[in-house]
C-alpha cells in the first residue's frame, strides 16, 4: 500500500470530529524508532497538543504500546497520511524506512506542516535538494534528526579542542541485536549501511569542524566486514569505521590536533568519557541531556513560532547526503573490483567480507524492488547470503564485473535460485 493511503482509523473512545487543526503532532512511522520517539515526545508537548500516529502496522498492536506506555489519551491512531494531514497538524515527524522520506516529508510539506525528518532524508541529493527547495517555497522549517550535530557531549567535546585539528577518527559499530530504549534493535539491513550511519558521522565531524567541506576520498569493505570509508576537507582527514557485527556497541570518537596531541570521546555509552592529554571529563561532569531530547524540543519551539531557520535545517545539512552518496557510489566501485581480481585469480574475499557485500548491496535492492512490486518479496532472509557465497566460485564470469551496475544486476539473478526452496 501506498505510505500516503488514505484509510483512517483512531483509538477506541477518541472523536474522528475532534480538532488537532494547530495542535497536532502527525507521527509517520510504527517501528520501534517511532515508538521511541513517541515516547520522549510527550515530555516535550504542551497540554493541549496531541499526536496522530500514522502507520500501516497492527491498530491493536499500538494500542497495547500505548496503553503500556501510559500516552492512549493523547495519541490517535491512522494508518494514512492523507486523512492525518487533512487535520492540519502544526508539525510533522517522518520516521518510516528512508525509501519513503521523500514522498511522506513531500506530502506533509504541501499540507503546510513543519516537517523533521529522520536521517537520511532522501536516498539521493537531487531528492534532497528538491525537498529543501519546496520548504523554501511552503516557507516551512525542514530540519533532518541529525541527533549528533547538536548533542550538548560532542558540543563540550569540541570545545576542548584548543588546536586546529588534522584528523578525526570515528568508529561506530553495532552488535546483530541490543537493548536499546527498552526494546531490541537490530541493524537495519534494507538500508545501505553507508546511507544509514554516515550521516552521523558527517554530522559528528560537522560539530568538530563547523567549516569543513568533506568530500568522500574512498570507501571500501575490509576482512572483517566492516566498511572502511576516508574522507577530506582542506588540510583535515577524515577516517570512519562502520560495522554491524561488533561485539558490543562501538562509539568512539578521536581528534588529532595540528600539533599532534590526541583528544578522544568513547560514548559507547553516552554521554560518555572524553580524554585528553592534561585532562579526563568523566559521565558525572559531562551534559547529560540526551540528544534527542535536544532535537525535540528545538524543533517543536521553532515550529510553534513559525521559524524556519535551526541548525539542523535541511540546507544547512545537505552535505549529510552528499558525502553518504559519494560514499556509497565509491564502496560499490571498490566492492566490484574486489569480486572481479577475485574471479581474476587473486584471492578470494574473507567470509565476513563477502557476507557484507552481498548483504550491503543486494538486502537494499530486494526491499526497494519489493516496495516498488517489481518482485513478490520485500523482506532479506539472512540465509540467502551463505547460499549466494556458494555459488559465486562458479556462477560469476569476469564479464560480471565490469561495473557495479552489472554485477548486482546478476548477483540479484543468482538470488532467484536460492531463493524460492529457502522461502517456500
Amino acid at each position: 500500500m501506498s505510505p500516503l493511503g488514505s484509510t483512517l482509523r483512531t483509538t477506541a473512545g477518541s472523536r474522528t470530529d475532534m480538532s488537532e487543526a494547530s495542535t497536532g503532532i502527525a507521527l509517520f512511522g510504527g517501528g520501534r524508532w517511532s515508538r521511541v520517539l513517541l515516547t520522549e515526545l510527550h515530555r516535550h508537548m504542551l497540554s493541549w497538543e496531541k499526536v496522530l500516529w500514522v502507520s500501516q502496522t497492527s491498530v491493536e498492536d499500538r494500542q497495547n504500546f500505548l496503553q503500556q506506555a501510559g500516552l492512549g489519551s493523547r495519541v490517535s491512531l491512522w494508518t494514512g497520511a492523507d486523512a492525518a494531514l487533512a487535520k492540519r497538524p502544526f508539525a510533522t515527524i517522518v520516521a518510516t524506512e528512508p525509501l519513503n522520506h521523500p514522498a511522506l516529508t513531500t506530502a506533509a510539506l504541501k499540507a503546510q506542516t513543519h516537517v523533521l525528518v529522520e536521517k537520511p532524508m532522501a536516498l539521493d541529493y537531487q531528492s534532497a535538494e528538491a525537498l529543501c527547495d519546496l520548504a523554501d517555497h511552503q516557507d516551512r522549517l525542514l530540519a533532518v534528526d541529525l541527533v549528533f550535530r547538536t548533542a550538548p557531549f560532542l558540543q563540550l567535546f569540541a570545545a576542548k579542542l584548543h588546536v586546529p585539528v588534522s584528523e578525526i577518527i570515528i568508529d561506530w559499530q553495532d552488535p546483530a541485536s541490543e537493548i536499546r530504549h527498552g526494546s531490541a534493535k537490530t541493524p537495519r539491513i534494507g538500508t545501505p549501511l553507508v546511507w544509514d550511519v554516515f550521516p552521523h558521522i558527517w554530522s559528528i565531524a560537522r560539530a568538530i569542524a563547523p567549516d569543513a567541506d568533506w568530500e568522500i576520498i574512498s570507501a571500501k569493505t575490509t576482512k572483517t566486514g566492516t566498511i572502511a570509508i576516508e574522507g577530506r576537507a582542506e588540510n583535515m582527514v577524515l577516517r570512519a569505521t562502520l560495522g554491524r557485527r561488533a561485539e558490543r556497541r562501538i562509539r568512539s570518537v578521536t581528534v588529532k590536533g595540528t600539533n599532534s596531541a590526541t583528544t578522544s570521546l568513547d560514548f559507547s555509552t553516552e554521554p560518555g568519557m572524553i580524554r585528553g592529554a592534561d585532562e579526563t571529563v568523566t559521565p558525572q561532569a559531562i551534559p547529560s541531556k540526551r540528544p534527542l531530547e535536544t532535537v525535540l524540543s528545538s524543533f517543536l519551539s521553532s515550529a510553534r513560532d513559525g521559524a524556519t531557520d535551526h541548525a539542523l535545517a535541511a540546507r544547512r545539512n545537505l552535505g549529510s547526503v552528499a558525502t553518504a552518496q559519494q560514499a556509497q557510489a565509491a564502496l560499490a566501485i571498490n566492492d566490484t573490483r574486489l569480486i572481479g581480481t577475485w574471479k581474476a585469480g587473486a584471492v578470494a574475499p574473507t567470509t565476513l567480507q563477502l557476507a557484507e557485500i552481498l548483504t550491503g548491496h543486494l538486502a537494499p535492492l530486494v526491499v526497494r524492488r519489493g516496495f516498488a512490486g517489481e518482485q513478490p518479496y520485500k523482506v532479506w532472509d539472512p540465509t540467502w547470503t551463505e547460499h549466494l557465497a556458494e555459488q559465486l566460485p562458479t556462477a560469476l564470469h569476469p564479464d560480471d564485473c565490469v561495473s557495479p551496475e552489472r554485477l548486482f544486476a546478476r548477483l540479484h539473478e543468482l538470488l532467484d535460485g536460492v531463493r524460492t526452496p529457502i522461502s517456500s
